[in-house]
């Protein structure tokens, strides 16, 4: 059997696990919050998108000075993702870390190692991958050509699905290892 064959296998095999979550989710949540709409069933996906996330990346061991020190997810901006992104991660592990989520509304005080940008702040875009340029954070958004222009991770609505798109190149640059395994669920790699 050729390499690629299980590869090719391995890769529709987690993309099938993943859309049954997603799919599990969706059905959970539409259940749970019946009568809301799709734009928040949206935020809540993100949520738990930047939650998995981490389950999948790995940080130069000098970003933790100790153990106990936890991962840092902040928002930055107004966006709604903060109160489900809060809601999803309580009480969680990710990378055998306890998680916090903070809010931020200045880039240059944004202390933590996975960051959310609000799509608001796309003006400010450019500012912000400056201020985040090789610091091992993991940059997420929304905003349309966010991974081309430097991000990390973009979301991206195809067909009222949230995919996303991943720059390999940037997180590699900001020291962040990401799993294949995340690589291979992504709608394309840069």
């Amino acid at each position: 059997m050729d390499r690629t064959d299980g590869y090719d296998r391995t890769k529709k095999f987690l993309k099938k696990v993943i859309l049954f979550f997603l799919t599990g989710l969706s059905l959970c949540l539409s259940t749970r919050l019946y009568g809301q709409t799709a734009t928040q069933l949206e935020y809540q996906v993100k949520a738990v998108f930047l939650y998995q996330f981490v389950k999948f990346v790995k940080w130069p061991p000098t970003e933790f000075p100790s153990p106990n020190t936890p991962i840092d997810i902040g928002v930055l901006g107004e966006s709604p993702v903060f109160k489900y992104l809060a809601e999803t991660v309580a009480e969680q592990k990710g990378n055998d870390r306890k998680l916090t989520v903070r809010s931020f509304r200045d880039a240059d005080r944004a202390a933590c190692q996975v960051l959310y940008i609000d799509a608001a702040l796309k003006n400010d875009m450019p500012r912000i991958l400056e201020t985040f340029a090789g610091k091992p954070v993991l940059l997420v958004s929304d905003i349309d050509g966010f991974a081309r222009q430097g991000g990390t991770i973009q979301f991206v609505n195809t067909g009222g699905k949230i995919k996303f798109i991943i720059n390999h190149s940037a997180a590699q640059k900001a020291g962040l290892s990401i799993s294949a395994r995340l690589l291979a669920l992504a709608q394309s790699v840069l």
